[in-house]
């Protein structure tokens, strides 16, 4: 049983499978190789070199040699509404105008229009098939627990009040697992082209706002690299 304060969000991946017949080898690799072409590592198992971070809410994997970061989950089969046999497209989106927060489909989309039901335009995607991905345990081992140990030692309480992000140890660990990553928080799927085109928005993590995540099936060669408590005295 894992252990610590870590976020799983509500994660929408289009067709990943239940059941994997064959272990895949991971493709040895960086979060920074990942990132530039993320979609050439869509579902595909990965070894990294990462930093390893758990915050309020938030858990994520970095690598400081370019700046970048992805989520990390131990959930192996998301919530889903693609299937085989059925396609999906990522739609564009853009930020609401009238309110930051909120994310809307992007103007500049094309429309198609059906001369049947010429009030219902649709917008034209890119379809893909849904396609399986391997499913992936994570494995409780004895670096797994060592990793953990070093990640649950953290400041308590900075100037009396509690610090929700203040870790004793920097972390960093070899991390195997699955990459999984969105073009889009904005998913279409459908059946055939001619079907019902239904929409579903969310991203990995937290408030679903991140659009790549590693699905961490193992841990090795945990190193921790204690942090001067006396840092975070000026934390607000």
């Amino acid at each position: 049983m894992w252990r610590g304060f870590f976020a799983i969000g509500i994660i929408i991946v289009p067709g990943v499978g239940l059941t994997q017949t064959k272990p895949e080898e991971p493709i040895h690799t960086s979060l920074c190789e990942i990132l530039k072409a993320p979609e050439q590592f869509n579902f595909k198992m990965v070894q990294v070199r990462a930093t390893i971070h758990v915050g309020f809410e938030t858990s994520w994997l970095s690598d400081a040699s370019c700046a970048s970061s992805v989520h990390y989950t131990y959930e192996s089969n998301p919530f889903t509404s693609g299937h085989e046999g059925e396609e999906f497209a990522f739609v564009p989106v853009v930020r609401d105008p009238r309110n930051e927060s909120r994310i809307i489909p992007s103007p500049d989309l094309d429309f198609t229009f059906d001369p049947l039901n010429p009030l219902s335009p649709k917008w034209k995607l890119r379809w893909k098939p849904v396609t399986t991905a391997p499913s992936v345990a994570v494995e409780q081992d004895a670096a797994f627990e060592k990793m953990w140990k070093y990640l649950n030692q953290r400041v308590p309480y900075t100037n009396g009040r509690r610090c929700f992000d203040c870790p004793l140890y920097e972390v960093t660990v070899t991390v195997v697992g699955r990459f999984d990553h969105k073009d889009s928080p904005m998913v279409a799927f459908r059946s055939s082209d001619t079907s019902i085109v239904i929409y579903q928005f969310g991203g990995f993590g937290h408030l679903n706002a991140a659009l790549s995540q590693i699905v961490v099936q193992s841990v090795s060669d945990v190193v921790a690299k204690p942090i001067d408590p006396t840092v975070y005295e000026n934390k607000k």
